[in-house]
């Protein structure tokens, strides 16, 4: 007996046999590697915006509006949100509330027009702005210096930054909202 021989056409049927187990498995390990690496291109976008959304924080703001209805909305960059004249603790002006994450603080440093330091007041979580300066008597730096001079009695706009300062005090956030006096109308906004 002599051994098995195989015909052209069986030889050929093998070789093509062995020829797609070989790229069956070939496409096998490269699709296991794609998979893989968009899993973990996943894993690390959900990190990286984890990280993104803890630094980044909106600001929710509550405000009075025209209409007289309390309204809340997140102030977005560049929208506007027209403000009724209101009642404050400070004199007739227009009030916001700001909304942090707990054990968070903010403060609101005045930019611009040296005359708008005295416009912005904030009281926990009430920041007003007092478009009409009412001041008794007069203000004096440290060094006896006469602080608030000839400015007018009146300030219809004013820039100010509030920062947001998380748990260690350090700096996790900050804003600049412009308040603006057009026909009578208050409006603020978020700039970008």
């Amino acid at each position: 007996m002599t051994g098995i021989e195989f015909t052209e056409e069986s030889k050929q049927r093998i070789f093509e046999g062995f020829e797609r187990k070989k790229t069956l498995k070939k496409n096998f390990y490269m699709k296991r590697i794609t998979v893989g690496v968009i899993v973990t291109a996943m894993l690390f976008l959900c990190v990286f915006m984890n990280i993104m959304s803890k630094n980044k924080m909106t600001i929710t703001v509550y405000a009075m509006i025209q209409d007289g209805n309390v309204e809340s909305s997140v102030l977005i960059p560049e929208h506007k949100e027209t403000l009724k004249l209101m009642e404050t603790p400070v004199g007739n002006g227009y009030i916001f509330q700001i909304d942090i994450p707990e054990n968070y603080m903010y403060e609101c440093k005045s930019l611009g027009k040296e005359s708008n330091i005295f416009t912005i007041y904030q009281n926990e979580k009430n920041i007003y702005w007092i478009p009409e300066k009412n001041m008794l008597g007069q203000i004096y730096s440290n060094e006896n210096e006469k602080l608030a001079n000839n400015t007018p009695d009146y300030v219809d706009e004013c820039e100010f930054e509030i920062v947001v300062y998380d748990e260690s005090k350090e700096i996790s956030y900050s804003e600049i909202i412009k308040f603006e006096l057009i026909n009578e109308e208050c409006i603020v906004m978020l700039k970008k």
